[in-house]
């Protein structure tokens, strides 16, 4: 079965918001089953978010690096990011729990899209300790290495931009990086095809399922962002409008941070377009995504700039 593919005209004519209203999602699972039903939030780690309040003002010569990012101090004694010249505050980031049961602890993905990110930024095969690596290969992607602040293979040489200031050291401090699980990541052919459907795309087979990594940070896959325990519907649910009565879970909202860095938001749905860590089965430039609306059918060049909606698991 052939999924559509989302080329970069179709994004260049997405209706983006005029206005960006604040990260609120709509309700999602509760761990237990049960489809579209209320799911427990929690804080866990801080992130560039809201746009800062005009009664703030700014002091750039006290600042601090954290991560990838320089904050600086508001006059209300918050930490603020710069995006050109408007700042953004530095604020808790709100999770939703999919599930108690994932090997025994939490699975928490975030409620908003944080930051437009390139699953891999061109289109080029890449040879890696003598194998061929494909531009979809989630484990040597753009997008893990700045999602675990790793270095990733361009060509034969270590790209080393997010080393050590990824998102995890930039969203948590030492001692909160210490309660994250390092989790055995399921990228086998399976985990790219829809929850309880294992052979829906080109029959089961991917030939770009790469082998399972070990992260603190990561993507959802296509099984995951469909499995109905965690609060998900059937993958081709979707809002239709502003007004539609078909609601998804999947449908996330973008920070005003990641709208200012890029994010699409979508004008009839309110969400953003973001990354599962799913390869498509063709071509090898193509990794599977969740529109905006909340369809978890699409595909989308690994060069393009969308969001990025963080997963982690924690002990219960």
């Amino acid at each position: 079965m052939k999924r559509m593919v989302k080329t970069l005209a179709l994004l260049a004519s997405l209706a983006v918001a005029a206005s960006v209203s604040a990260c609120k999602n709509l309700a999602g699972g509760n761990g237990t089953g049960g489809g579209e039903t209320a799911s427990a939030i929690i804080e866990f780690g801080r992130w560039p978010q809201s746009k800062k309040a005009d009664s703030v003002t700014v002091d750039e010569s006290d600042s601090e690096v954290v991560g990838m990012f320089t904050y600086y101090k508001g006059s209300d004694g918050e930490q603020y990011a710069k995006v050109s010249s408007d700042y953004y505050k530095v604020e808790p980031i709100k999770w939703r729990v999919l599930t108690n049961n994932y090997n025994g602890n939490k699975l928490l993905l975030a409620e908003c899209a944080l930051m437009p990110v390139q699953y891999y930024d061109n289109a080029s095969q890449r040879t890696i300790d003598s194998d061929t690596v494909y531009a979809n290969n989630y484990k040597h992607s753009k997008v893990r290495a700045w999602l675990n602040g790793i270095a990733y293979k361009k060509g034969s040489a270590d790209n080393e931009e997010y080393n050590g200031k990824g998102f995890l050291q930039t969203a948590f401090t030492t001692d909160e990086q210490g309660k994250i699980n390092n989790t055995t990541v399921d990228n086998s052919a399976e985990s790219t095809n829809p929850d309880g459907d294992a052979t829906l795309w080109n029959s089961g087979s991917n030939q770009y399922a790469c082998e399972n990594t070990s992260d603190k940070i990561f993507l959802l896959s296509e099984k995951e962002a469909t499995t109905e325990s965690y609060g998900f519907a059937k993958y081709n649910v979707y809002i239709r409008d502003g007004n539609g009565t078909t609601e998804s879970a999947r449908r996330i909202i973008p920070t005003e941070f990641a709208v200012a860095h890029g994010a699409d938001k979508d004008n009839s749905t309110g969400g953003s377009h973001w990354w599962l860590r799913s390869p498509y089965y063709d071509p090898e430039t193509i990794a599977c995504f969740i529109h905006a609306g909340g369809n978890a059918s699409g595909s989308i060049p690994v060069f393009m700039s969308i969001g990025v909606v963080p997963a982690l698991s924690i002990a219960p």
